[in-house]
Formats: C-alpha cells, sequence, structure tokens
C-alpha cells in the first residue's frame, strides 16, 4: 500500500463516524416522510381529510412509486460498508503501539503538527518521523488483513476529497 492510500484511509477513519450520523438521518428522513401517516391525522378520533380512502394504502402506494424501499435499502447498505470499514481499521489501529495511534489519530483529525508536537511533548521533526512510520505500518496492515483494501482505498479517496 501506498503512503498516500494510507493516508487517506486514516483521513476515512477520522470522518466515519459523521458518515454514519449523515446514513442514520437520511434513513429516518425518508421513513419519516413516506412511512409516518399519523403526523397529519389529528388524534380525536374524528376524520379530517378532504379526500376519501384510505392513508395506508395511499402512503404504501406513494412509497412503492417513489422507490422508497430502493433508497432505504441503499442507504442501510452504505452504513453497512461504514461500520465493517470502521472495524477494520479500528483492528489494524489495535495492532500498533501508544505512540503510532496517537499520534495517527491526531492527524487524521487534521491536527497541526505543531499542536501534535505540544501535545505529545516532542519536537515537530519526531512527531513527523513516528508518524511517517506509522503510516508505514498501518498500511502494511490492512494490506494484509483486507483482502479487498483497494474498495475501500476508493471508498477513501472519494471521501476525503
Amino acid at each position: 500500500m501506498e503512503r498516500y492510500e494510507a493516508q487517506s484511509i486514516i483521513k476515512y477513519y477520522a470522518n466515519i463516524p459523521e458518515m454514519m450520523k449523515f446514513e442514520r438521518k437520511l434513513i429516518k428522513k425518508i421513513e419519516a416522510e413516506h412511512y409516518d401517516i399519523l403526523r397529519g391525522v389529528n388524534m380525536d378520533g374524528m376524520p379530517h381529510g378532504s379526500s376519501t380512502g384510505d392513508p395506508t394504502s395511499k402512503a404504501g402506494i406513494k412509497a412503492a412509486d417513489n422507490n422508497i424501499s430502493d433508497r432505504i435499502g441503499t442507504a442501510k447498505v452504505r452504513l453497512s460498508i461504514l461500520e465493517k470499514d470502521r472495524a477494520t481499521i479500528e483492528k489494524a489501529i489495535s495492532y500498533l503501539n501508544y505512540s503510532y495511534k496517537d499520534i495517527l489519530l491526531r492527524k487524521g483529525n487534521n491536527h497541526t503538527w505543531g499542536s501534535i508536537a505540544l501535545e505529545m511533548e516532542l519536537p515537530e521533526s519526531t512527531a513527523r518521523h513516528i508518524y511517517n512510520k506509522a503510516i508505514i505500518k498501518i498500511g502494511d496492515i490492512l494490506a494484509k488483513e483486507d483482502p479487498n483494501i483497494s474498495d475501500m482505498i476508493e471508498r477513501a479517496h472519494r471521501a476525503t476529497k
């Protein structure tokens, strides 16, 4: 694995929680818009609609016409891929020593070299050296652990551009 690919994966890993949060919100939004038939119904037990018919049936027909189950299914697939990628990266990170983990996660969260060096109480050049070694190590681990690493690299590049 190339250095820039490993860096991309670490940045991707830092963004996965927000990406998962987005997918969950999207699923809830789609479900609320198309499956929540009670939001327009008063709870006094009296019909108040201007049209006749069964609101449940209308909601079902509307959902089928708009391919709602496909949209929700696609979002759930993206969510499961994110969960799998997160677990794979976390497993690889768990094999690293503390210094490598610490510096990778700090840099993945866009900390500056100055702040990393200050927080780790190291010269900036040493922090960069540790980071470079950690990137090589995490790349080697991921390449060995995941036979489909090229797919994750592609997702990481798309997500971090």
